[in-house]
C-alpha cells in the first residue's frame, strides 16, 4: 500500500489542475452565464426581500416544516398556485472574490486528496499507468459531478446547466488521470 503522503505532488498539481479548469469554464469559455437568468420584475423582488428582513440562508417556498404540513389543504392550494422554488440569499457586505477564489482552492486540493487517498486503497506501487488514470479520472468525475444530478431532479435545477458540470467534471477528471498516471509511483 502506498501513503497518501507520498502523493503530495500528484495532489497538489491536481488540485491546481481542477482550480484553473474551474477558472477556465466559469470565466473564459462562459458557458455557464446562460445559467441564471434575471428575475421579472427583479427591483421589486428585491426590494421586498429587503423590507422582508429575510437573513442570509436557503429558503423554500412555499414552505413546510413537516411530511404532515404537506397533506394540508392550504399547502396544497399553495404549492400547485405557484410559484414554487428556492432561494439562497448570500451574505451582506460586498462581494469578496479572494475570499472565494481560496476557498475555492482549498476545495479543489480536497477533491485531489480524496481521489489520492482512494487510489492509495486500490492501487499499489508500480501500477498500470493506464488503471490509474482510469480509476483517478473517474473518482473524480464522480466527485465533481456527483451531486448535481439531484438539484435537477428534486430542485428544479436546469437539465442543460447539470448537463455542463457533468462535462466540466469530465475535463477535470481527465486532467487529474492524466497527473496521477504520470505522477504515480514505480
Amino acid at each position: 500500500m502506498i501513503p497518501v503522503t507520498s502523493l503530495w505532488l500528484p495532489i497538489l498539481l491536481s488540485g491546481l489542475a481542477i482550480f484553473l479548469l474551474s477558472f477556465v469554464c466559469w470565466m473564459l469559455m462562459r458557458h455557464h452565464y446562460s445559467d441564471f437568468g434575471a428575475i421579472p420584475g427583479e427591483d421589486g423582488v428585491i426590494e421586498s426581500l429587503r423590507a422582508s428582513g429575510a437573513p442570509a440562508g436557503q429558503y423554500r417556498f412555499p414552505y413546510c416544516g413537516t411530511p404532515e404540513e404537506m397533506q394540508d389543504p392550504d399547502f396544497q392550494a399553495r404549492y400547485d398556485a405557484g410559484p414554487k422554488g428556492y432561494l439562497v440569499l448570500m451574505p451582506e457586505g460586498p462581494f469578496a472574490m479572494g475570499a472565494g477564489m481560496a476557498r475555492t482552492a482549498l476545495f479543489c486540493l480536497g477533491i485531489a486528496f480524496a481521489v489520492g487517498y482512494v487510489a492509495t486503497i486500490a492501487l499499489g506501487a508500480g501500477a498500470p499507468r493506464l488503471d490509474v488514470f482510469r480509476l483517478t479520472a473517474t473518482v473524480t468525475w464522480l466527485t465533481c459531478c456527483g451531486a448535481h444530478g439531484w438539484g435537477t431532479i428534486w430542485m428544479g435545477r436546469d437539465t442543460g446547466q447539470t448537463l455542463k458540470d457533468v462535462a466540466d467534471s469530465l475535463a477535470y477528471g481527465l486532467a487529474v488521470g492524466g497527473i496521477f498516471a504520470w505522477q504515480w509511483p514505480a
